[in-house]
């Protein structure tokens, strides 16, 4: 027998929502839901992804960020617009010397470059100049606004599309310096950081402290940094996405599925009185569902601690 040699199989909010509700006996043949029915189910169905986050970090969740530094800042602002962090960028040089207050330079390559990028110019001051592209003719750059230093030939320049949004944690960090050597950074409760007598010393950072709040986060790092040519590497957990239209694919790999149907109709079955016997059944199937994943999609990792005798 031939396999059909395609795993492109997915799921919808909607195909969530008609499982869900034909597992109830809500939705049944032939007859379409209201609109109602799909709107309630869509807000059940978000509440119950947005409290999944409680469960713990799910492996495709995780995304690697480069935040870029400032020299003497010691708090970067993640909120999709503030700080100058990414999950990608493309790195050159610039092939020629400009002056401060020049709008344009040369690149020694401009692939990935696009109009509407942030870039990042390394200066003469030791600091990055950020801007966007406003224009792009060959390897000459057009920037949005001019340079405020001199920049030297073969200085660093990055570019990115995409700032990171607030990550619901970090987990680690790496400050990487110019020869891309990662150095592991050490992580500070709020207390230790903020009991900190001087913040704003400057120096290599080696510890952080990730402060999550409801629009946006801050990354702290100590010391603050005094050499923009480092970057500092971070481990994050992404927010899941919300369902906001019918053709919205759901934010999980496709196992997850069942998952999320058996979960919204427990959550439901209150709403449609559902009698307790069927009620506790199908939670009883969810909650399965649900521990079967959890182990499936989390990192485990076995530590070994030596023990010794001390009296040989």
């Amino acid at each position: 027998m031939a396999v059909s040699g395609t795993n492109t199989f997915s799921q919808t909010r909607n195909d969530i929502i008609n499982r869900a509700l034909s597992i109830l006996g809500v939705k049944t043949r032939g007859r379409a839901l209201t609109a109602e029915e799909v709107n309630e189910a869509s807000d059940a169905l978000n509440l119950f992804v947005k409290g999944l986050k409680s469960e713990g970090v799910y492996l495709w969740k995780y995304a690697e960020g480069t935040l870029f530094l400032t020299v003497g800042q010691e708090s970067y602002t993640l909120n999709g617009s503030t700080a100058n962090a990414s999950e990608s960028f493309v790195e050159t040089t610039a092939s020629a010397a400009a002056v401060s207050g020049a709008s344009s330079i040369v690149v020694t390559s401009a692939t990935g470059f696009v109009i509407g990028y942030n870039i990042g110019i390394m200066q003469d001051d030791g600091d990055l100049f950020w801007t966007t592209i406003s224009n792009i003719v060959g390897t000459t750059i057009t920037l949005t606004v001019a340079l405020t230093d001199d920049v030297s030939s073969s200085a660093t320049v990055y570019v990115y599309q995409t700032k990171i949004n607030r990550p619901e944690a970090i987990s680690s960090c790496r400050r990487r310096d110019s020869s891309d050597y990662d150095t592991p950074m050490t992580e500070m409760a709020r207390s230790d950081y903020f009991n900190l007598a001087q913040k704003t010393n400057t120096g290599q950072p080696t510890q952080y402290y990730y402060d999550k709040q409801l629009t946006y986060g801050t990354l702290y790092l100590y010391q603050a940094p005094d050499d923009a040519t480092n970057t500092i590497k971070f481990t994050f957990q992404k927010m899941f996405f919300d369902f906001s239209s019918g053709t919205d694919s759901i934010d999980f790999p496709i196992e997850w599925a069942e998952t999320l149907a058996f979960g919204l109709a427990s959550r439901l079955c209150y709403d449609y009185g559902i009698d307790k016997t069927k009620a506790e059944l199908i939670k009883r199937t969810a909650d399965e569902m649900l521990r079967n994943l959890k182990g499936y999609d989390r990192e485990e990792s076995i530590y070994f601690v030596p023990t010794y005798n001390l009296y040989q």
